[in-house]
């Protein structure tokens, strides 16, 4: 049974004994997958269990109430939430090294030297004592050769924190044995001071001991304040090394210092306010001009990531015209693909912006490059803060094979159910009104494609791919289109940004 319910596999309904209607739409209201508010509350179950007591008392009416108790069970079983960590440094201070040492495997790539390795955020999850960790690697901070922008991993790593909407659980500021410098303080202040208001959740790692020297830090407490200027008395701390002698001792240092400080501390979120040039010049050890630079470029709002996936022929390019009102994407006259790799496109739309990427349609000669460069964009993006919404752009007409297995690869398979999921209907042209296609048609999509819909809307968007001036009712139609797909980015990235605080 719970094998089956996990797999998305309803059990039929049973013959004997006889479950009345009533019963069993309650029932499979308890399996609706990941869409908690459809689903009955805790206290209705237990409701629904308390008016059969007789029927509970007798063996073979049992599995019918079991069945719903078992089915919300595993509904609203959540994984176990995710703790961020993020690892920042100088460059060769061996926060690659520190990932590999605590997955105990080589899933981070190293450099040999104090050459760069990790040039953009990089993820990796892994399981400690029954919990999550989500560990993320970053540039390292310092004038790399052929470097030719020097605040690239100041920039770098507040988009890295800002974007991270589950917030932050521990920062770990990684540092060679070696180098303790000015610069280690002027990192310490950037972001504790500049990004968090003093409200950082930092610990330290020292790296690059010949064997693991938890002492050394207490003996050395007066020469690191002397040298960085950070009150290091009363911050957690762990001094490894990454070298086959003492690596056991290391990761058990590292797993020490998670458990007690990670997973004992709740999320912290960005604050909203803009970090000012005179703070960051004053306690970044930045000068005047780069710091100007550098809160201009903090005070940015990130876009939104909107990830559009659909059939060749559903329109995706097509409804990227109508949002921005003019031909930025490509489209094709028929059902040719016409967007052979992902790309983006700025949109401002109200007072947000939003990086919209056009995908490879699926149900093509080209659905292997389009399975391959759906997962390598999701991937990149995850590096880079995540996706904010995926919007399904769905052909009017049934739901084919095609259609839903793109849908679950990318939301299901790729994405892991955890981003929410956006409907765009096209090619209603000839439906008045549009949304009359939905009423016929919406809730048997929505079964079928069983996942985390939070918003719908039906559309023309046939004037962006002809080119064509239509007659004026037909123009209605068109802005009438343009302000529900708008409003529906709108509203679903708000949504996400509401559940994220």
């Amino acid at each position: 049974m719970e094998k089956k319910l996990n797999q998305f596999k309803n059990p039929p309904r049973p013959v004997q004994p006889v479950t009345p209607d009533r019963d069993w739409e309650f029932i499979k209201r308890c399996w609706s997958p990941r869409l908690p508010r459809n689903r009955p509350s805790a206290q209705d179950i237990l409701s629904f269990c308390e008016d059969k007591p007789e029927q509970l008392l007798q063996p073979r009416c049992v599995p019918c109430c079991c069945r719903a108790l078992l089915a919300c069970l595993i509904c609203y079983r959540s994984p176990a939430p995710v703790i961020n960590v993020v690892l920042f440094g100088a460059l060769g201070c061996g926060k690659s090294s520190i990932i590999n040492l605590l997955d105990g495997k080589p899933i981070a790539q190293v450099s040999a030297d104090v050459d760069p390795c990790t040039t953009q955020p990089q993820s990796y999850q892994i399981s400690m004592g029954g919990k999550r960790f989500q560990l993320w690697d970053t540039m390292g901070f310092g004038l790399a050769e052929g470097a030719t922008d020097r605040l690239l991993p100041y920039k770098q790593a507040h988009t890295v924190l800002r974007n991270l909407a589950d917030g932050v659980n521990t920062i770990l500021l990684c540092v060679r044995k070696d180098g303790i410098f000015a610069s280690l303080g002027s990192l310490y202040r950037l972001i504790n001071d500049a990004f968090y208001g003093g409200r950082a959740p930092i610990a330290f790692v020292v790296t690059h001991f010949d064997t693991p020297d938890e002492g050394w830090w207490e003996r050395n407490h007066d020469t690191i304040t002397q040298k960085t200027d950070i009150p290091v008395h009363s911050i957690p701390h762990a001094c490894i090394t990454t070298v086959q002698t003492g690596r056991d001792q290391s990761k058990l240092g590292l797993e020490t210092l998670l458990e007690n400080y990670a997973t004992t501390l709740a999320p912290i979120f960005l604050p909203s306010s803009v970090t000012t040039a005179s703070l960051v010049s004053a306690r970044c050890g930045l000068s005047s001009q780069e710091a100007a630079v550098l809160a201009k470029n903090l005070s940015k709002p990130c876009p939104a990531n909107v990830v559009f996936f659909g059939s060749t022929g559903a329109g995706k390019s097509s409804v990227i015209n109508l949002i921005a009102g003019r031909t930025i994407a490509e489209v094709s006259s028929g059902r040719d693909v016409c967007t052979l790799d992902s790309r983006s496109y700025k949109i401002d739309i109200g007072m947000r912006q939003f990086q919209i990427w056009d995908t490879v349609g699926f149900g093509s000669p080209h659905d292997t490059r389009a399975t391959e460069s759906a997962t390598q964009l999701i991937r990149s993006l995850s590096g880079q803060g995540g996706i904010d919404l995926i919007v399904f752009i769905k052909r009017s007409g049934r739901l084919t094979p095609s259609e839903l297995s793109c849908y679950r690869l990318c939301e299901e398979v790729l994405c892991g159910g955890q981003v929410p999921v956006a409907l765009v209907v096209t090619h209603l042209e000839s439906y008045n009104p549009m949304e009359k296609w939905w009423e016929t048609n919406g809730n048997d999509l929505l079964k079928l494609l069983r996942g985390n819909v939070i918003g719908r809307t039906c559309i023309t968007s046939y004037m962006c791919m002809s080119g064509v001036q239509e007659e004026p009712w037909f123009s209605d139609k068109l802005e009438e289109s343009r302000l529900s797909v708008r409003a529906l980015l709108e509203d679903c990235v708000s949504f996400r940004s509401t559940l994220a605080k």
